[in-house]
């Protein structure tokens, strides 16, 4: 799998615009996720990591298999968001906001993509950086 630079800010870039609760309090995350081509999934909560057990958990009653697509989200990606990505099968997990050193490292020895700061048309690409396409 591997997915265009610019569908990944797209995505992220939507997630609020998504986001009913987050425009009256602006107080929830938002996680997405897409087959590359469009949003597929989209869930928001007041926790970063329910916002993405939503995914997986949508993804499993619905028989999607996740292994073919891109993950965002608005929370911070620590090493457990990682974990999560990992075990739902998706290849690229991104967010607007940092990632941990842990995350990085679990990322690198596991062939997951991590992006983060993903905003503002520019992201930076953590690891395996080779199923992110500059158009």
């Amino acid at each position: 799998f591997s997915v265009r630079r610019s569908h990944i800010l797209e995505c992220i870039q939507g997630l609020r615009a998504m986001a009913p609760v987050f425009e009256k309090t602006g107080c929830t995350h938002q996680a997405a996720w897409s087959d590359g081509e469009r949003i597929r999934f989209f869930f928001e909560d007041i926790g970063r990591h329910n916002a993405v057990d939503k995914i997986a958990g949508a993804a499993m009653l619905a028989g999607r298999d996740l292994s073919h697509g891109v993950l965002v989200t608005t929370g911070r990606l620590n090493s457990e968001i990682a974990v999560k990505a990992l075990r739902a099968g998706t290849p690229v997990l991104a967010s607007r906001s940092a990632v941990t050193s842990n995350s990085v490292r679990l990322a690198e020895n596991h062939g997951l993509t991590l992006v983060g700061f993903a905003r503002g048309g520019r992201m930076n690409v953590y690891s395996s950086p080779e199923r992110v396409i500059d158009e």
